[in-house]
């Protein structure tokens, strides 16, 4: 299993597949985003609203699904970053 800086490196495919396999947990994969985040974005500034509590509560209520056996496919579980400009 990758360590948490490789998390956020891995293809959205990637990702939802380890996710579907319960291997990672949709709540590390945001953790793993999060940190990255503060760690670099007061040099990239790259983002204007970072929504943390939010991204994790909705982490937590996918995962919760997930291990329900609510998969709803791909894309369930993975952090959301919107670009504009």
């Amino acid at each position: 299993m990758p360590g948490p800086d490789d998390l956020v490196f891995l293809s959205a495919a990637v990702q939802g597949r380890l996710i579907c396999s319960r291997k990672l947990s949709p709540v590390e994969l945001v953790r793993a985003c999060l940190e990255r985040i503060e760690r670099y974005d007061s040099v990239l500034l790259a983002y204007i609203t970072v929504c943390a509590d939010q991204a994790l509560a909705q982490a937590r209520e996918a995962e919760r699904e997930i291990l329900s056996g609510n998969y709803r496919g791909p894309l369930h579980g993975l952090p959301l970053c919107v670009l504009c400009g």
